[in-house]
């Protein structure tokens, strides 16, 4: 019996460190060992998986059902996360909110001069500093109504269909009362097909909350007026390259204009 407890003795040791090894060589840790799910797996050299899939497929998918990531990226500080092949094409749905330290929203700004639009009637363009440059327009309808024209072109970044804002920054060289800032016209023209048209030559430039500026109490303080520019004949949308010419004119016989002083529109923005 003492020979049999002794072999068991020896068999179940050499089991143990069998098994010890084995848990070794899963421990996820140095060269050449198992990779385990559920563990952190340290290595210290690149790991590499290789193979060959038919278009459609991926040689790697992650799926994660639940509320969190998928992937997660850590790197040192001012480090590449990511690096791809110089032949590479563009990556299938990515949605990036910032390139090369610019945020989304800066991609999707129009930026247009004062000093280039074009005047009509009675509207001028005043030079000098704070309330005295920009495009102004009077309390007058000699010799016609004032008035002011100005373009861009949606960019490569445009979304098809998306919507297109313009934005002005306003001051009045009187206090209280009202000013009628009304559209005058909407052109988009596009290649490889006849203009967009609608019934009305303003179709398609619209006043957000109405066109009427309330004026403050206080002269010369700034205010925001919005117009939203979208396809003049309700169904063709906006696509990338289209050319968009707007015009717009101070109402200055309407009930509704009884501001006496100037209106002066110092910027112009698109936003989409």
């Amino acid at each position: 019996m003492r020979s049999d407890l002794f072999k068991g003795v020896v068999l179940g040791a050499a089991v143990a460190a069998v098994l010890m090894a084995a848990t070794a060589a899963v421990a996820g840790t140095g060269v050449g060992a198992v990779f385990n799910l559920g563990k952190t797996n340290r290595v210290n050299t690149q790991s590499t998986l290789k193979g060959t899939t038919a278009s459609s497929a991926r040689l790697l998918q992650l799926t994660n059902s639940g509320s969190g990531a998928a992937l997660g990226i850590s790197v040192a500080a001012g480090k590449s996360p990511i690096v791809v092949n110089s032949t590479a094409g563009k990556a299938k749905n990515l949605n990036a909110d910032r390139l090369d330290g610019i945020d989304s929203a800066q991609l999707r700004f129009i930026d247009i001069p004062v000093t280039g639009a074009v005047l009509g009637g009675s509207a001028s363009f005043g030079t000098g500093y704070g309330p005295f440059a920009g495009i102004r327009l009077p309390d007058s309808a000699t010799p016609g109504l004032p008035s002011f024209n100005c373009a861009f072109i949606l960019p490569p970044t445009y979304q098809s269909g998306s919507t297109v804002t313009v934005h002005l920054l306003w001051h009045t060289t009187a206090a209280s009362g009202t000013v009628v800032l009304a559209p005058n016209y909407l052109s988009v023209t596009r290649a490889g097909r006849a203009p967009l048209v609608g019934s009305f030559a303003t179709d398609g430039l619209t006043p957000v909350d109405g066109d009427t500026l309330a004026v403050p109490d206080t002269s010369y303080l700034c205010g925001e007026k919005q117009f939203v520019v979208s396809s003049p004949d309700g169904t063709t949308p906006l696509e990338p390259g289209d050319a968009v010419v707007f015009g717009l004119y101070r109402n200055v016989v309407s009930s509704r204009d009884t501001c006496p002083g100037d209106l002066v529109i110092s910027g112009i923005s698109v936003t989409f």
